[in-house]
């Protein structure tokens, strides 16, 4: 082999080997975008599901606080009425009691 068949063999190989990593580096850029694409999809998708279950969460919380708030009523409305019933009884009694006297 002489030294100019050597030289274009060696510069062959070099430009092949040059043109490959140039391709693996453009691909590798090429992932790395479709990989930041991905991450920040999946980010705005966690987001969405988060937030989607806050606000499940806050009517849950608030649906919660109007049933305390109904069952708290109706505690005082039955109060009320069994304060009624105890004052219109003991009246009655106390009038059928006068009456047999």
């Amino acid at each position: 082999m002489t030294e100019k068949h050597r030289t274009i063999t060696y510069w062959s190989t070099m430009a092949a080997l040059t043109a490959m990593i140039l391709t693996t580096y453009s691909h590798s850029k090429e992932v790395e975008r479709l990989v930041d694409d991905t991450h920040e999809k999946s980010n705005r998708q966690i987001q969405l599901t988060v937030s989607s279950y806050h606000k499940q969460i806050i009517l849950k919380d608030k649906k919660i606080e109007l049933l305390e708030q109904h069952i708290l009523s109706q505690e005082e409305h039955h109060i009320k009425e069994i304060g009624e019933c105890v004052h219109f009884y003991t009246t009655a009694l106390e009038e059928a009691r006068n009456e047999n006297d």
